[in-house]
């Protein structure tokens, strides 16, 4: 509350004080100067919900691009089923979309997207993933080297239609006894909007 105000209201206080027969023009001061406050604040709520709209109009209509890139940074020797895979090292994440504390991209305007993923596993290993959005199942991808000697990768592409908030991951579907991430790229999840 600024000096001025202060000022006013002992003004107010004292006039009604002193001046028993005028307290009545203090009074409606005082009263005005309540109103003036909370239009006041009306007035801050109002401009950041305008910001806010204008942020949001701004995105729709002009968005930055939205994709993401990112890579398992190391080996994995063993995932549990239904776990998600963290793909921790990330390479691009522009809309800011995904988060590789959780392994979770969560889309941040409606619309199409594009999205892949390659698994890198070692011989006589198996992995078995599943893409997900919003806990619901969209597409697998099965590398089975069990009778392998040498290391290979499955990659698996699929384009959904998705919501502002909706998320989408790779999950480990019944087992994955093994990931490569140790090498760039070997092991990655990506996804653009279209």
């Amino acid at each position: 509350m600024s000096n001025t105000y202060l000022r006013l209201i002992l003004i107010i206080e004292y006039g009604t004080l002193a001046f028993g027969q005028h307290g009545h023009l203090f009074r409606e001061i005082n009263a005005c100067y309540k109103e003036h406050r909370q239009l006041l604040t009306r007035v801050e709520a109002l401009e950041r919900s305008t910001v806010q709209l204008q942020n949001e109009i701004q995105l729709k209509t002009n968005p930055e691009p939205v994709a993401f890139q990112a890579h398992l940074s190391v080996d994995h020797a063993l995932y549990p089923t239904s776990a998600t895979i963290k793909f921790d090292d990330v390479v691009l994440n522009s809309g800011s979309g995904y988060n590789p504390a959780t392994g979770k991209f969560t889309c941040p305007i409606d619309g199409f997207y594009s999205f892949t993923w390659t698994i890198t596993t070692r011989a006589r290993k198996v992995c078995h993933t599943m893409f997900m959005i919003d806990s619901q199942p969209v597409m697998r991808g099965y590398l089975d080297l069990k009778k392998s000697t040498n290391s290979f990768a499955a990659t698996k592409s699929v384009v959904a239609e998705m919501k502002n908030g909706s998320e989408a991951w790779i999950e480990v579907k019944h087992s994955c006894t093994y990931a490569t991430g140790a090498h760039t790229g070997l092991t990655m999840f990506n996804g653009f909007k279209i």
